[in-house]
């Protein structure tokens, strides 16, 4: 009888081990590469900065058009950072969505324009104490 059992024993542990080999002998992975580096993180210079009031109301800021040095295809503004910060106005890389605040009709990507009047409250001259611009490439 224990030679019975023993033999069960090794069937059974052989048709588990069969089973279980049958379930990861299908999984393939695929070569990757992995790296670690640095490199110098150029900055924009920005230029011809040009706030535009609101015909109706001029306290309140329609737009701000600026130039950058060199191209970038995504950037945001903030008019104010005292009291509650401003609203961040930026433009529609295809990674963010959203509205299109700042958008450049020039073919270089240089000169932008930002529509600030979606702004709650309003985007006002008397608030706009530090133009912040982030663009990136």
């Amino acid at each position: 009888m224990r030679r019975n059992n023993l033999l069960g024993a090794l069937v059974v542990g052989t048709v588990v081990v069969a089973g279980g080999s049958a379930f990861t002998s299908t999984n393939t992975v695929s070569p990757g590469a992995a790296g670690d580096g640095t490199t110098t993180i150029a900055t924009y210079s920005t230029s011809n900065v040009q706030y535009t009031a609101n015909t109706t109301n001029p306290q309140d800021l329609d737009a701000v058009t600026f130039t950058l040095d060199k191209a970038a295809r995504y950037v945001a503004i903030r008019t104010h950072t005292s009291g509650t910060p401003g609203q961040w106005f930026r433009s529609n890389d295809g990674r963010l969505g959203g509205t299109d605040s700042c958008t450049s009709a020039d073919p270089a990507f240089k000169v932008w324009t930002c529509d600030v009047t979606g702004a709650t409250p309003a985007e006002t001259v008397l608030a706009a104490d530090d133009l912040t611009v982030v663009a990136t490439t």
